[in-house]
């Protein structure tokens, strides 16, 4: 029989999209977070409470991250004492990460783009729901 959590990709999308096009989905999504990952330019600068990081590149890596790090940014404002906001700019996205507490400060500045980029519990509960077909960025 296998393991119950198998079956959910060979269900139908709840949202009335093809198998097909969720298979495409789950495809792509890998394909951005390397983009990201990989593929990109990140400056960072301190302001009060924690970095400001410039992200940018062109071509595939553009769209990744514009859709990409708003999404997260969201995520990492979920953390208790933590804000971030995601300023879309002509070439990519600012991420600014704060805390009023020096010890996140501490944090959200070790952590740099790529780890924050990587923070939080959220990619389980996310690529479960990518598997039904229920969410993507």
């Amino acid at each position: 029989m296998g393991h119950p959590l198998a079956s959910i990709g060979r269900r139908q999308p709840e949202d009335g999209r093809s198998l097909a096009m969720q298979r495409t989905a789950e495809r792509v999504r890998p394909k951005m977070m390397d983009e990201v990952t990989m593929h990109t330019a990140a400056q960072e600068q301190p302001v009060e409470g924690g970095p400001r990081i410039e992200v940018t590149w062109a071509g595939p890596t553009f769209a990744a991250i514009r859709r990409m790090v708003p999404a997260h940014a969201h995520e990492l404002s979920s953390f208790p004492g933590w804000q971030a906001d995601a300023e879309p700019t002509s070439d990519g996205v600012v991420l600014t990460e704060t805390s009023i507490d020096p010890r996140q400060t501490a944090r959200v500045r070790g952590l740099s783009f790529i780890g924050l980029m990587a923070s939080g519990s959220h990619h389980q509960e996310h690529h479960l729901a990518m598997a039904k077909g229920e969410f993507q960025h």
